[in-house]
């Protein structure tokens, strides 16, 4: 039992500042406590037009933005946009924005 603290450096690979990040491009995590929000890859924000992985306070969001929306998305009050997908495995979605 016990605290470690650090405020900058490396551990397995991991670089230790004000977040904890690894990787870097397309290869890139990033946790940030102050925002808080994961990256994954080159995402760094909900609309962030990049691929990759998204989680913050304000949303969730997946893979490239393709006509300024991501491929799946939930923002904070709800609203989810997603290009194709299943629902319970009998019906098909070809394109679907929920919108409260």
């Amino acid at each position: 039992s016990g605290d470690i603290t650090a405020t900058a450096g490396t551990i397995g690979g991991w670089t230790v500042a004000s977040t904890l990040s690894a990787g870097s491009g397309t290869s890139a995590i990033l946790l940030d406590p102050a925002t808080p929000r994961i990256t994954l890859g080159g995402k760094t924000s909900l609309s962030d037009g990049n691929h990759g992985v998204y989680i913050g306070t304000d949303g969730i969001s997946i893979g490239a933005n393709v006509s300024e929306k991501a491929v799946f998305s939930i923002d904070v009050s709800g609203s989810m946009t997603s290009k194709t997908g299943t629902v319970d495995g009998h019906y098909q979605i070809l394109h679907l924005l929920v919108v409260q």
